[in-house]
This record gives structure tokens, C-alpha cells and sequence, in this order.
């Protein structure tokens, strides 16, 4: 008997065929699906901190402004020492970021030495009058700083724990 020329046969194998496809197209699914996930665990998604340089680039640069704005009205600045001073409060502000990478004894001096450092540079930006005032609105300067440059998970720490612009020598609050 010629199988290729009994009707039935022709069902069984277009029945074969798509078991076949069927068969091939799961299999490649799965193998697709495993190597997916085998290139998430050698190269898994940026988490949130991850990306949280490129968003808080602009959170940054707004809270540089924000705190240059306040201190140039304080302190009655003209443009171009409102322009210097940004450029301090950047410096600052990008200092800052990389003592929160930090921890400890390291991280106190660091610190202390950015701080003293920024003072030291506010001293070529403000004239005489303006550098007291500043004396005496420091503390509540670096208080709304900290406030502003606070990273997850850091908040409701003394200023020296934070690394933001305290010089470690602050009093709790």
C-alpha cells in the first residue's frame, strides 16, 4: 500500500507538521526566555540609586540655584558675585555627593577641609560686611544645604554623619 497516496495519511502528516512546528517554536521560546534571563543576571537593570545621578543632576542644579538665590538676597550680592558664588555652591554641592560615598574618620576630614576650603573661597567672592553676615547665617546656611542634599536613606542624621556641609563640630538639634 502507497502511504502518500491514502487520504488519511495526508491529515496525519499536516498533523506531524505543525506537532513539529509547534514543538520547535516552544523550544525556541524557552531557550530565548533562559538566555534573557541569564543576560539580566550577568548585566541586571540599573536599580533607582543607579540612575539617580542623571536624575539628580537637575535636582541638583536646582538646588544650587535655589540655595544661591537665598544667599545672594541675604546678603544683598551683585551679579557677578552671585555668578562666583554659584560656581562655589556647584563646587560644594558636587564635593558633597562624593563624601556620601564615604564613612568615618575619612569622611570627617574630607569634610572639615571642604568646609574650611568654601570658606576660604567665599572670602575672594563677598566683600567684608557680606563675609560677617555670612559668619553669622553659616550654621543656618548648611542647615538648609544638608537639608536639600540629602541622599535615601541618609535623613535624620547629624550634618557630619551626612556629609553635607557640616564641618562634624555641629550640636544636635
Amino acid at each position: 500500500m502507497n502511504i502518500g497516496k491514502n487520504p488519511g495519511s495526508k491529515l496525519q502528516k499536516t498533523i506531524i507538521m505543525k506537532t513539529l512546528i509547534a514543538a520547535i517554536l516552544f523550544s525556541s521560546a524557552t531557550i530565548l526566555t533562559a538566555e534573557a534571563q541569564t543576560d539580566r543576571n550577568q548585566n541586571p537593570t540599573k536599580t533607582p540609586a543607579q540612575t539617580q545621578p542623571q536624575n539628580s543632576n537637575r535636582a541638583s542644579d536646582d538646588n544650587v540655584r535655589m540655595h544661591t538665590d537665598k544667599m545672594s538676597k541675604d546678603l544683598n550680592l551683585n551679579e557677578d558675585q552671585k555668578k562666583r558664588l554659584h560656581e562655589q555652591n556647584t563646587t560644594m554641592y558636587r564635593d558633597n555627593q562624593k563624601l556620601n560615598q564615604m564613612t568615618g574618620e575619612e569622611r570627617s576630614r574630607m569634610q572639615k577641609s571642604q568646609n574650611d576650603q568654601y570658606d576660604k573661597n567665599l572670602r575672594g567672592v563677598l566683600d567684608e560686611n557680606q563675609y560677617k553676615t555670612y559668619e553669622t547665617r553659616r550654621d543656618a546656611y548648611r542647615s538648609e544645604w544638608n537639608t536639600t542634599n540629602q541622599q535615601p536613606g541618609r535623613q535624620g542624621m547629624e550634618p557630619a554623619q551626612q556629609g553635607t556641609g557640616g564641618t562634624g563640630t555641629e550640636k544636635p538639634r
